[in-house]
């Protein structure tokens, strides 16, 4: 008997190993699964975070595109009004010119001579006046000479429209080269 009660001891040790090992491998596995799980839910978490922040940073790319083109577009606009602002700036610089040469005409321009008329084509000028006598046409000729403003000053035209001995009334053209 003896005998059979080693037997049965052995047999149910091993019974009983068997089931622990049942046990610690139906553990092992839920373990596994447990901790699969786990890795699966934060990889998934992971990866809906880096969606999110994909589709995020790609909305704020595009936000980016818009603004740097509203700057090129704004660049565009500065570069338009600087260019506005130096013809601008010619203007007021050749309206001073003409001022300058205005005022300095009128200072050339013998007591009873008129001016009627001036026409400038950008390199000539032309001057239509009209004077008591012909030698008044001669001084303001010598006068406008003696600028900075002109050369070559010439008389185009003169003509005595009314005769009183010695206050005639001339018309008269002068042309000129701007300087």
């Amino acid at each position: 008997m003896m005998q059979s009660n080693i037997l049965d001891w052995r047999k149910k040790d091993k019974i009983h190993r068997e089931s622990n090992n049942k046990k610690v491998i139906i553990l092992a596995i839920f373990i596994t699964f447990i901790l699969n799980s786990i890795v699966i839910i934060m990889f998934n978490s992971s990866l809906n975070d880096k969606i999110k922040l994909n589709k995020y940073i790609s909305g704020e790319v595009k936000k980016l595109q818009i603004e740097v083109s509203d700057i090129e577009e704004d660049r565009k606009k500065i570069s338009e009004l600087k260019n506005n602002l130096k013809v601008l700036d010619d203007i007021k610089q050749e309206r001073k010119k003409i001022t300058q040469f205005i005022d300095d005409l009128s200072h050339l321009t013998p007591e009873q001579t008129y001016i009627k008329k001036m026409k400038y084509d950008g390199n000539y000028i032309e001057i239509y006046g009209l004077t008591s006598n012909m030698s008044l046409i001669s001084n303001f000729l010598n006068n406008i000479n003696g600028t900075m403003h002109f050369y070559d000053t010439r008389i185009i035209k003169t003509d005595i429209i009314k005769k009183h001995g010695y206050n005639d009334i001339v018309l008269f053209k002068i042309k000129s080269k701007k300087i």
